[in-house]
């Protein structure tokens, strides 16, 4: 048979797995087990609003555990979606994961930055559309980067720099460069180390094998 009993936590243990609780059953604080959602790890902030309840078995100290809640930070900061959807999310920064009832996912980061990160040997995007923005740099870093589809546009209103110890394309059916495009050849090292202009004869529709 359960007891329950409200309380405060006071301490997470070393162990990340325990925690130190005063209930107003108990003269002393005591350790209980800190309950987690399969598939999910949270370590609660010690703050005066971290409060908990604990449940023991049999009235065991020793054999109990509590499921931690902040009052104040949850009805602040992680607000509630629409009817049917499932948010999930850090109460004490307000980045979350919206599980939307049409089927969509968003992620919003709050951080200085607004990072997010995806690590892993293979990612794949497939979507119908995909929109990749971003107002001041886009990295892709890897070893090999594959772009195959039947039209990719790159548009700059800046410049657009390649650079690679061989620059490929193979078999165009048109390469077409605007009439004040300006080209340059980079060799990074030996004796012809430098920057070259490169002429450009032709700019029009031509079929090219660089």
């Amino acid at each position: 048979m359960y007891s329950i009993v409200k309380g405060s936590i006071l301490k997470v243990n070393n162990d990340k797995r325990t925690v130190q609780v005063q209930t107003s059953e108990s003269t002393e604080p005591f350790n209980v087990k800190l309950h987690q959602i399969i598939g999910s790890a949270f370590i609660p902030l010690i703050k005066d609003s971290s409060l908990c309840y604990v449940f023991k078995i049999n009235g065991s100290k020793s054999n109990a555990f509590c499921i931690p809640f902040d009052v104040l930070e949850q009805e602040v900061n992680l607000e509630f979606g629409e009817n049917g959807d499932f948010v999930q999310g850090n109460i004490y920064s307000g980045c979350k994961i919206t599980y939307k009832v049409n089927g969509d996912i968003e992620v919003q980061a709050t951080g200085e930055n607004q990072q997010i990160s995806i690590n892993g040997k293979t990612i794949s995007m497939n979507g119908e559309n995909i929109a990749i923005n971003g107002s001041n740099e886009i990295n892709l870093n890897s070893e090999v980067c594959n772009i195959e589809n039947q039209t990719t546009n790159i548009n700059s209103s800046a410049m657009v720099n390649i650079n690679g110890i061989m620059v490929n394309i193979a078999d165009a059916v048109s390469f077409a460069l605007n009439q004040n495009a300006q080209m340059q050849v980079v060799i990074p090292s030996g004796s012809s180390a430098g920057t070259y202009p490169v002429q450009i004869i032709n700019a029009g529709q031509v079929k090219v094998k660089i």
